[in-house]
């Protein structure tokens, strides 16, 4: 018997987008999958549109909820699925015919944490993403690990969830540094698996460089034990891509240098 994965859809004012995202999901070649659209207080016609994919195949489940952000809409999805594993996608993305089979297989190794593959952006523009392997030093510096990525039910079980205060972006990156740990053994596939959606004005486009520095603050001071362990490393990898112009790298050496005074 296969095992169930729970695809997890939020959306809100996706009408324009989410039947390609949900007609990618049907052409899965992996059939033992369903799907849980989440409207986050759409005021467009999303509704419409997730009704209408639940008509066509009950393997489609829809739940409207208050607008509270991404964040909120995917651990409610995730509280309402039935499967085994937990794939989430954005409601304006798309996977591949062949992503969930290809996942799951990598996860049949139990100690594989995590699957992903390579990602290109479509819309706005074309471009292939410029990917690099996994590696948990560098995770700690910046994502490398696009945000739809199949991971266990029970994995996701042992952590808080994604952040439900990370509201302006990097949620993704958040949960990743609490599912993970140095350990963790995560697997990337080469092909193109997952589709992005560049659009003209999108959530990630909206975030100004220095509500970048305040989300990549919020990001330590979530995992304030693991940037203690980690910080010498993330603070060479920030001084080698940035050569110490940029404010993230010169909040994380006060932060670095307040520990050192701390301990003396």
């Amino acid at each position: 018997m296969h095992q169930k994965v729970s695809i997890i859809v939020p959306c809100y004012n996706q009408e324009a987008y989410l039947n390609e995202a949900l007609q990618s999901v049907m052409e899965q070649t992996y059939e033992t999958w369903e799907c849980i659209i989440v409207n986050d207080g759409s005021t467009d016609g999303s509704e419409k549109v997730a009704k209408a994919w639940c008509e066509k195949d009950s393997r489609f489940r829809y739940f409207t909820i208050s607008n509270s952000g991404v964040s909120h809409a995917r651990n409610f999805g995730i509280s309402q699925s039935t499967g085994d594993y937990i794939l989430p996608l954005d409601g304006d993305d798309k996977i591949s015919p062949n992503f969930v089979a290809e996942t799951v297989n990598a996860l049949q190794h139990e100690e594989v944490t995590l699957a992903y593959g390579s990602m290109e952006t479509f819309g706005a523009s074309k471009e292939k993403w410029a990917d690099q392997p996994y590696n948990y030093r560098v995770l700690l510096h910046e994502n490398m690990i696009c945000c739809t990525a199949l991971y266990r039910k029970k994995d996701f079980d042992k952590t808080i969830g994604y952040n439900e205060n990370m509201k302006k972006g990097l949620e993704d990156w958040d949960f990743w540094l609490t599912l993970l740990n140095k350990k963790s053994n995560v697997v990337k596939l080469k092909q193109i698996k997952f589709f992005y959606r560049r659009k003209e004005l999108s959530r990630s486009a909206e975030i100004s460089p220095e509500q970048n520095i305040k989300l990549r603050r919020q990001i330590i001071n979530n995992h304030k034990e693991l940037y203690d362990e980690y910080l010498p490393d993330v603070i060479t990898l920030y001084n080698e891509k940035y050569n110490f112009d940029r404010a993230p790298f010169k909040y994380l050496l006060k932060y670095f240098v307040k520990k050192i005074l701390g301990r003396s």
